[in-house]
């Protein structure tokens, strides 16, 4: 009988939490019966990127039975195709050729971290002009332990004493834009502190304006996504909602907090003189990708219900 009874309750108990979680969706999304246009998608394989299964210790990599780990498809300026492994590879993408490596990334930066979701080789963006100037931007998080890089923002009421990984974006200049390998130089423009025991929702795009002409105010300005800096499910400390969005989807306005010359330095030279929060976002945490159809910004959020 007792036995009869629990499974009772366990029935009762999951019949209304299944009633509870119903009851939160009142209405329909889309009222209006979708209206068939003519438009058609074709879906079809185009590359599938070199093995890089086995590169890292299965303890240091998020999908370690993963053949690859893309994060971005992206054309250069000039139509060329490239995409990145997160594993710490940029390759250049060709109609009559395999993938080939422009970048070896990872091996630049030996602490980059590679076991969280979205980590490792995140995101990269050209520049409007790459194809005169060469210049291109990455993003990726770094582990602090050993780390001799200086933060230029460490979140509200923490110091160095709390920080435990890095978000780093990184300027590139190459000096034959037209290469299929890239050769050149590169500074640091921005590292930000995380402060939460995980690296979850590190900076995660960087990118421009690609309806921006010439002359437009945000032409040549780089975007990137800062999120909550991991304080909604980083794992401790957590901190209030209102200091958990650094730079959400901001434009890089950047006034380096330290004193980091160089930086400042170069953060000026791009005509960079304040970080702030953009305000087509403010009201997201985890906005991890961008797309524009001006006037209107659209940005997903990743594990929430609305985008």
């Amino acid at each position: 009988m007792r036995i009869r009874t629990s499974l009772l309750i366990t029935v009762l108990l999951t019949f209304l939490q299944v009633r509870i979680g119903s009851a939160q969706i009142t209405d329909n999304p889309l009222p209006a019966p979708i209206e068939k246009r003519g438009l058609m998608v074709q879906i079809r394989d185009v590359v599938r990127l070199p093995k890089t299964l086995g590169r890292f210790h299965p303890d240091q990599d998020v999908n370690p039975a993963g053949w690859a780990r893309v994060s971005f498809v992206r054309d250069a300026p000039d139509g060329r195709r490239f995409a990145n492994d997160s594993r710490g590879f940029l390759y250049l993408l060709r109609d009559d050729a395999e993938p080939s490596v422009y970048l070896d990334f990872g091996s630049l930066f030996p602490l980059t971290v590679y076991n969280r979701l979205e980590s490792g080789f995140i995101g990269f963006g050209f520049h409007p002009e790459f194809t005169q100037n060469g210049l291109f931007y990455t993003v990726h998080g770094e582990r602090a332990f050993t780390n001799s890089g200086l933060p230029d923002f460490i979140p509200p009421g923490y110091s160095d004493a709390d920080i435990t990984h890095h978000n780093v974006i990184t300027e590139w200049h190459a000096n034959d834009p037209a290469a299929n390998m890239f050769d050149g130089t590169r500074r640091e423009l921005l590292r930000v502190a995380h402060v939460t025991r995980n690296m979850s929702h590190p900076f995660g795009y960087v990118g421009f304006n690609p309806t921006a002409e010439p002359g437009d105010p945000d032409y040549g300005l780089l975007y990137t996504s800062g999120s909550d800096l991991g304080f909604s499910n980083g794992g401790t400390p957590r901190i209030p909602p209102r200091h958990s969005a650094l730079t959400q989807s901001s434009p890089l306005f950047c006034e380096s907090t330290r004193a980091v010359p160089q930086r400042r330095t170069a953060l000026r030279d791009l005509g960079i003189t304040r970080f702030r929060r953009s305000t087509h976002s403010q009201a997201m945490t985890i906005p991890i990708r961008w797309a524009r159809s001006m006037p209107t910004v659209f940005a997903t959020r990743t594990g929430f219900r609305g985008t």
